[in-house]
């Protein structure tokens, strides 16, 4: 037998598997290969059905496994033999009468680590129920980790069947209900939450069926809301939970409990609201990310020493107050003076309140400049990536602003001013994103809202030395320009933002050429438009530098 390199590379399983992971990162195009190598020898069909089988979009393809049929996904709700067809007699069929099939078919299905989105119509959950009867009660997705599942009838129990001690991440999405049943008096269901008064079997059954659970993610307009909480507190090995599901709003005694009995926890979102907060902080060792909503006065009281939280690295609070306050500027000083503010390293701060309505508790006091709000958050030097929106436009931000900014987080490798550019207080000038090449050398990406064209733009002739590092830059803006002079402000803004960021990576040419607006009227160019000058002045200094070595080679 032919021992030769080439023939144990052809047949090592190992090897084999690494060959296919790269394909199969070929996307649509390589999911057809690897269903193609499968059938190439027996060597080959184990490792690349593993691959393929690995991760799914949706049940679908073991559905169409286990029928031997290939329906495409919009006929596969619309023909009648999904529509009509009888699980139990189905599977019984395969059983009993193609062993072979259903073996194969569990075989597939033990491969399977990821569902992406299991949006799951009533004959496929019956269709869940009936394959775990005939599998002995068992799931038939033994070495299932990741699902996505949109629980849309909360007496329905069925993601149940798919969860086992491989199971470690579960996203739920609570949508609208429907009204009809979904395979017997089990599943008859009301039309709303409304009249829905208990919690979801699902959630009081989740601890026990998935007890490896380390993320847990819920999400939707629907669901029992805070009756669902006594059942994540069981959920002891948690380290992500993510409660995006608008019916949870958390005070003060909702979420002590969390942090307290999930003890490994290390990232959680949550909308807070009533949040009143008397007594000793709660203990939260393991907690590192924390992802607040809510008012300013909910997140304030969350920030007033109710967090003992010794190695938070990202905190991100987003404030839905109706009207904007002097309130939201609060939160800046309780953030720089909390008991985890040296171990930050991310901060997010986005004020989204409707500006048009604003209400000082000083009426005669005006507003303070931009970065005189946030200035205590400046004194945390080894901040990393900070976001901050403002969105008042009574609040200044001009040159000095952006300096003193820059002046103070020299380590910052990610950083996005928002603002309301209402009128030149609210626009600091081109110029002033210099501050951040002279004084933020590890800055990698950097976004503003809108900035002025100063009349006079100098470009130093010697480039920069050493080049500033930054790789992204987002001005989301619309410059103004003179209908005669639109060509020669666009040349003179990109050299002067290459010369100041050599490194920046531009978005492709043909994606900015299919998104530029058709203009009879060119009285505005976009970031877009300076980007495409700064590719023509580089590809312009190859050529020359190419020239140069010609000439010198001759």
């Amino acid at each position: 037998m032919d021992q030769s390199p080439v023939y144990a590379t052809l047949f090592s399983y190992d090897l084999l598997l690494h060959l296919f992971e790269h394909i199969h990162l070929c996307g649509e195009t390589g999911s057809s290969t690897l269903a193609s190598c499968t059938r190439v020898c027996r060597a080959w069909e184990e490792p690349a059905s593993y691959v393929l089988w690995r991760d799914l979009a949706s049940f679908r393809p073991l559905w169409n496994l286990l029928a031997g049929r290939d329906f495409s996904g919009e006929a596969k709700y619309l023909s009648a033999y999904w529509q009509y067809i009888d699980p139990e007699d189905f599977v019984k069929d395969v059983v009993e009468r193609q062993p072979e099939r259903w073996k194969h078919f569990l075989r597939r299905a033990s491969y399977v680590r990821e569902v992406g989105a299991a949006a799951c119509q009533k004959s496929e959950l019956a269709f869940i129920r009936v394959l775990t009867k005939y599998n002995g009660g068992q799931t038939f997705l033994p070495s299932l980790q990741r699902l996505s599942w949109r629980h849309a009838v909360p007496t329905d129990t069925s993601v149940l069947l798919l969860a086992s001690q491989s199971l470690q991440d579960l996203e739920m999405s609570v949508s609208r209900l429907g009204s009809e049943s979904t395979g017997g008096a089990a599943f008859a269901t009301p039309q709303r939450y409304d009249d829905y008064h208990d919690v979801d079997p699902v959630f009081v059954g989740l601890a026990a069926a998935a007890p490896s659970l380390a993320r847990f993610s819920v999400a939707g307009r629907e669901g029992p809301g805070l009756a669902m909480l006594p059942s994540i507190l069981e959920l002891t090995r948690l380290r992500e939970l993510c409660l995006f599901n608008q019916s949870l709003v958390l005070s003060a005694d909702h979420l002590r409990p969390i942090l307290a009995s999930l003890g490994s926890l290390e990232v959680l979102f949550a909308r807070i609201g009533d949040f009143n907060h008397i007594g000793v902080p709660v203990h939260a060792p393991n907690l590192l990310e924390l992802r607040l909503q809510g008012s300013s006065k909910d997140l304030c009281g969350v920030l007033s020493g109710f967090l003992d939280t010794p190695h938070l690295r990202v905190l991100s609070l987003k404030s839905v107050d109706g009207e904007y306050s002097q309130m939201d500027h609060h939160l800046f000083p309780l953030i720089a003076s909390a008991t985890f503010a040296r171990s930050l390293r991310i901060v997010s701060v986005v004020v989204l309140n409707d500006p048009s309505e604003i209400v000082w508790n000083d009426p005669t006091a005006t507003s303070p400049s931009y970065s005189a709000i946030i200035r205590p958050l400046l004194g945390l030097r080894d901040l990393e990536d900070v976001e901050i929106c403002l969105a008042n436009a009574i609040i200044p931000c001009g040159d000095e602003d952006i300096a003193e900014i820059a002046r103070a987080w020299q380590r910052i490798q990610s950083i996005c001013l928002a603002y309301s550019p209402i009128g030149a207080r609210t626009r600091p000038p081109l110029t002033s994103l210099q501050h951040f090449a002279d004084h933020c050398p590890e800055l990698r990406q950097l976004s503003m809202t809108k900035l002025t064209i100063p009349d006079d733009i100098e470009v130093p002739p010697v480039a920069r030395s050493p080049p500033h590092p930054l790789m992204y830059l987002d001005l989301k803006m619309t410059f103004a320009v003179s209908l005669n002079h639109g060509r020669l402000e666009k040349v003179l803004l990109a050299q002067y933002i290459n010369h100041l960021f050599p490194n920046l990576v531009l978005r492709d040419a043909e994606v900015l050429g299919a998104r530029r607006p058709i203009s009879l009227t060119p009285r505005y160019f976009t970031w877009g438009a300076v980007e495409q000058e700064i590719r023509e002045i580089r590809s312009q200094r190859l050529a020359s530098r190419g020239a140069e070595l010609g000439v010198a080679t001759v």
